[in-house]
């Protein structure tokens, strides 16, 4: 029998970790007859600018040609948005600030990133997994100008928010990063959605959770493995690893681009709950509020509690490999 196409819209802030996500899916997705439609790009890690040169960056140096958009430069309702709340763990650029700005003026599409989401879903309807590892923006945007879209996805996968109030943001804050950077789209994307949303959670890409070392990072078999993408990634994870004194990696889009690739093998735990996102609270703003005493509401999440390191550590090296051309092992 066939095996069927899966077709995918990244949507990204792209920094560091978007890029192994990304690398990752263009590397072992392709093995898994996964097709990329478009890659839609929103503020977060960085300015929308620097977002899209990223994103160019690393396509360029696979020799890649996805189309790209632009979308979002700020969340829904900016005026709740406090200075310092975003950007700066992978330096200014997302990239650790030691390659060039790309000018994409005249390379990405002339679609606004929520129109395109729409026409590919339109063109695609119930067959495409949209993956988010970045604030949802784009995706609400979308949802609210288009009724008919949240019956059309196949299903969603986000990294982002949290399952026991963690927060990654600021002292005293309970949120994630993602889901902090535009509450409101994040909760318009659980209120409506209409399809199987699965949420990489906060707590699950934790130390105590996720334990991959700087040691193994840089000192491993990652570190024999040259390519011009595996080159490039690997000075700017050295400079992060420098800017923020870091001992231990957690590249938390590529565990999530894993689990999509992989579910059965890197899912350990997962719950299925009603949630909602916390829009008010002067410390919750952006954390999810996980529903576990009204059984009746509908469950409108699966929640990724735990993942398996090992697995990700063996997906990772492949990916890495692939970069090169050189033969996959057989865990895929």
């Amino acid at each position: 029998m066939t095996e069927l196409t899966r077709y995918v819209i990244l949507d990204t802030d792209m920094g560091l970790d978007d890029a192994w996500a990304l690398v990752m899916l263009l590397t072992l997705g392709k093995l898994l007859k996964v097709k990329v439609l478009a890659i839609t790009c929103s503020f977060g890690n960085t300015d929308l600018p620097n977002v899209t040169s990223n994103t160019f960056r690393v396509l360029d140096s696979m020799g890649m040609k996805i189309p790209v958009y632009n979308g979002r430069s700020k969340p829904i309702l900016p005026d709740f948005l406090e200075t310092g709340d975003l950007q700066g763990y992978y330096g200014v650029d997302g990239f650790g600030d030691i390659f060039p700005f790309i000018n994409t003026t005249n390379l990405v599409k002339k679609d606004e990133a929520s129109d395109a989401i729409y026409k590919l879903v339109k063109k695609y309807p119930k067959q495409i997994s949209f993956i988010s590892v970045g604030p949802l923006s784009n995706l609400a945007i979308s949802l609210l100008a288009h009724e008919n879209l949240v019956n059309q996805f196949k299903e969603i996968f986000i990294m982002g928010g949290n399952a026991y109030a963690y927060g990654n943001v600021r002292q005293g804050n309970t949120a994630e990063w993602n889901f902090h950077s535009d509450p409101e789209a994040a909760h318009i994307v659980l209120s409506e959605a209409n399809c199987p949303v699965h949420i990489l959670t906060w707590e699950s890409c934790l130390e105590e959770n996720f334990l991959i070392t700087n040691d193994w990072q840089f000192n491993g078999p990652l570190s024999d493995i040259h390519s011009e993408v595996m080159d490039m990634l690997m000075s700017a994870e050295k400079k992060v690893a420098e800017i923020n004194n870091s001992q231990t990696w957690g590249p938390a889009d590529a565990i999530l681009m894993a689990c999509f690739l992989f579910e059965e093998k890197m899912i350990l735990k997962q719950e299925t709950h009603h949630a909602y996102v916390e829009l008010s609270g002067k410390y919750t703003r952006g954390q999810v509020a996980i529903e576990r005493v009204n059984s009746n509401l509908s469950k409108n999440v699966q929640l990724i509690l735990q993942v398996n390191e090992t697995a990700f550590t063996e997906y990772i090296l492949q990916t890495a490999q692939a970069t090169v051309g050189k033969v996959l092992g057989s865990s895929l």
